[in-house]
């Protein structure tokens, strides 16, 4: 089984902790991503919100835990 995440919006280019194996693909798949939820510490966040226009999303393959 191969497992990869899909990123958008910061997860791109500040990805925290996440530990990368690749980089980021941009030919993931096509979802409707808007800006529609507050997180909890108050900021305006991504998220997939049917009915909105799709948004090109990225990539990659993390690596596997141990």
């Amino acid at each position: 089984m191969q497992i990869a995440i899909v990123g958008w919006g910061s997860l791109i280019w500040c990805p925290g902790s996440l530990q990368i194996k690749s980089g980021w693909h941009r030919d993931g798949p096509p979802l409707p991503v808007e800006f529609a939820r507050i997180s909890g510490d108050g900021r305006l966040t991504l998220v997939i919100h049917p009915g909105s226009k799709e948004q090109q999303t990225l990539w990659l393959r993390p690596f596997p835990k141990t």
